[in-house]
C-alpha cells in the first residue's frame, strides 16, 4: 500500500523518466489520499458517495445489473 509520500516520490521518478502520464496518475492518487485523510480527520467518511442498496439494483436475464435509477 502506497502512502502520499510514496506516491509523490514515484511521481517525481516518473517525471525524471519523462513519463508524464504516470506522473499525473500518481499525483492524482496522492491528492485523493490527502483528501481522504482530511475527511477522516474531520470525522467524515473515508469514501465519498451514496451507498447502493440491494433494493436499488435489478438483476437482468443476461446476469448484468441495472440500477433502478437507470431505468427511466
Amino acid at each position: 500500500m502506497m502512502n502520499v509520500e510514496d506516491c509523490m516520490r514515484a511521481a517525481f521518478q516518473a517525471l525524471l523518466r519523462g513519463d508524464t502520464a504516470e506522473r499525473d496518475r500518481l499525483c492524482k492518487l496522492a491528492e485523493n489520499l490527502m483528501r481522504a485523510g482530511d475527511r477522516v480527520r474531520a470525522g467524515g467518511p473515508l469514501i465519498e458517495g451514496e451507498a447502493i442498496r440491494v433494493a436499488d439494483v435489478i438483476a437482468l436475464p443476461d446476469r448484468s445489473n441495472l440500477s433502478v435509477r437507470d431505468r427511466s
